[in-house]
């Protein structure tokens, strides 16, 4: 619950904080939802992390299409999981 709420407060503070942190914040959010089973929720903070500067992309954008796989969205977790293998974001 402290670090959802570290990373929830960095986000509302956007403004003030580097668009690193804040993606960075938003990745780690989106984790603790995605754990939670919380697959939507996950879904929103995983996108606006990767509208940012991150440092692992790759790995947002994974973690993502299980989202979408766990929604039920199975072509569009397919779509993104090959897009990722194509590209060299995960080595």
């Amino acid at each position: 619950d402290k670090a959802e709420s570290l990373f929830q407060n960095v986000i509302n503070d956007r403004a003030r904080r580097s668009a690193n942190l804040v993606g960075e914040s938003y990745a780690g959010l989106g984790e603790i939802q995605f754990h939670k089973g919380q697959f939507q929720k996950a879904k929103h903070s995983f996108q606006n992390a990767l509208r940012r500067p991150i440092a692992q992309p790759g790995q947002v954008k994974h973690r993502l299409a299980w989202c979408y796989f766990n929604e039920g969205q199975t072509s569009a977790a397919v779509k993104m999981i090959s897009e990722s293998l194509k590209s060299d974001e995960l080595s």
